[in-house]
């Protein structure tokens, strides 16, 4: 895509990544790969109306995005983030907010965020960039959610992503 450092193509489920600038964007598009692919796989055998697991380039919430456990809490994780200041902020950004503001993209911004805060501890910056990139105070204030609102999601995120490791390692009931 012109102008990513990254992209996600979910029709051939690859990542691509540029060769000089694509680091700290990899857990994002890996963040892509898992909405598209356990969406794609509940959405065989329960709902077709949905691809993506966050409900993809919707920027609205959906409410009919039901099927699964995985639907459940990625609609509570995304309900929160649409209630938040960092949310309401973005929404008063002049730029292109149907990119910005849109499930799929919600949900690998809080999957980077989420990571940068609480367990890059060994400073992967190929995985996410510095925390610093996500902190309030950021030139990309309201692109992440801050660290006080990501607190309090933490607990669904924690619990979204042990039942994630579970289905990878056929281990999900």
């Amino acid at each position: 895509s012109k102008g990513a450092l990254a992209h996600y193509e979910p029709v051939v489920n690859v990542i691509n990544m540029t060769k000089k600038k694509g680091a700290g964007s990899l857990l994002h598009e890996y963040a892509h790969a898992i909405d598209f692919t356990i969406g794609g796989f509940v959405s065989e055998e329960q709902n077709k109306l949905f691809t993506a697991l966050s409900g993809g380039s919707t920027i609205n919430q959906l409410v009919t995005n039901v099927g699964c456990q995985f639907r459940a809490m990625m609609n509570k994780i995304l309900i929160y983030v649409r209630s938040t200041e960092s949310f309401a902020k973005l929404q008063n950004k002049t730029i292109r907010l149907d990119y910005w503001c849109n499930s799929t993209e919600l949900f690998a911004r809080l999957t980077e965020a989420y990571y940068a805060y609480y367990y890059n501890k060994n400073h992967n910056y190929y995985l996410v960039k510095p925390v610093s990139v996500y902190e309030e105070k950021s030139k990309d204030a309201g692109v992440y959610l801050s660290k006080s609102e990501m607190d309090v999601i933490k607990p669904e995120l924690d619990k979204f992503w042990k039942e994630v490791g579970l289905l990878l390692n056929d281990k999900c009931k």
